[in-house]
């Protein structure tokens, strides 16, 4: 049977290289392919042999220079690795960054995308600003990694509510949790009117108070994403409508930097504008502002 693989981005920088650790782990773990991967934005120098045809030969010569130093280099950011793991690969496509990453995990039949972001650099991506649309679009769930906590994460933040973006992060954050045992801190994401006690420590307890106040059947088959996750400690509730003085998204973040995790594990509906829900319209703003490494699902 054809394992599943892990795409993990690098721009060959010494940044990248705890995100690459953290793919190369988490495949092992998962058992799953782990593919390095850097994408080249086409130079301007096999150009110059379209625009000077007398330069042809030495524009092609050089463009095969830069290709080859390109995977020298991504190869030696995993020969490490090499011995380790059978099921590690490497990749370099050129062109779009988005479209290959899109198009990249979906001929690999991918499981994860990895890329990283330099907590210490204000809003600096390590693709360029290009994170948010990667969130949006991708077909898959992304890891994006700050630091080395990620590569083997001991504690995780869950924001949730119970419907659909929620449900495939709660199956992650089994996953995770099982993998790496990991302490889950849950955080309730409720609409103010409920008024639900958050004294509840299990999620089938507050499942049933909730789906009793919403009374929507469909709420009901969702439960079982949970059954499986086992918080430690009370579970945190937090207002989807905070309050006068704090904004929702700030309330969220006020209290994923007290838990301060290893790992943050959100649900994006990779949607813009109303059609967001919930924790959808968070993420991005989460992402920019919280020290931690955060794993968004998706759900479209």
């Amino acid at each position: 049977m054809e394992k599943a693989n892990i795409i993990i981005g690098t721009d060959l920088s010494d940044n990248s290289n705890t995100a690459i650790e953290a793919g190369i782990v988490w495949a092992n773990q998962l058992k799953c392919e782990a593919t390095v991967m850097h994408i080249h934005e086409r130079n301007h120098i096999e150009n110059v042999g379209v625009l000077f045809p007398e330069f042809e030969q030495q524009s092609k010569d050089l463009a095969k220079m830069l290709n080859e130093s390109i995977e020298k280099k991504l190869n030696k950011k995993v020969e490490s690795w090499q011995s380790k793991i059978s099921d590690l690969h490497t990749l370099v496509v050129y062109g779009d960054k988005i479209k290959k990453f899109i198009e990249i995990t979906k001929e690999k039949k991918c499981k994860l995308l990895v890329i990283s972001l330099d907590s210490k650099e204000d809003d600096s991506f390590l693709f360029g600003k290009i994170v948010g649309k990667l969130i949006r679009l991708s077909p898959v769930p992304v890891l994006i990694v700050k630091d080395e906590r990620a590569i083997r994460p001991k504690t995780i933040s869950f924001p949730f509510a119970f419907q659909g973006l929620s449900q495939d992060a709660a199956s992650w954050v089994e996953v995770i949790s099982e993998t790496f045992d990991s302490k889950v801190y849950p955080i309730h994401i409720l609409d103010e009117k409920m008024g639900i006690d958050n004294s509840n420590e299990s999620f089938n307890d507050l499942a049933d108070v909730e789906l009793l106040y919403e009374g929507v059947e469909p709420f009901y088959s969702m439960k079982s994403s949970f059954a499986g996750i086992k918080p430690h400690g009370r579970l945190q509730e937090l207002s989807v409508k905070g309050t006068s003085k704090q904004k929702p998204r700030d309330a969220l973040l006020g209290a994923l930097k007290t838990l301060n995790s290893d790992l943050i594990v959100m649900g994006s509906s990779g949607k813009a504008g109303l059609e967001r829900l919930y924790l959808g319209s968070f993420c991005e703003y989460i992402l920019r502002n919280t020290p931690s490494s955060i794993l968004i699902t998706k759900k479209f």
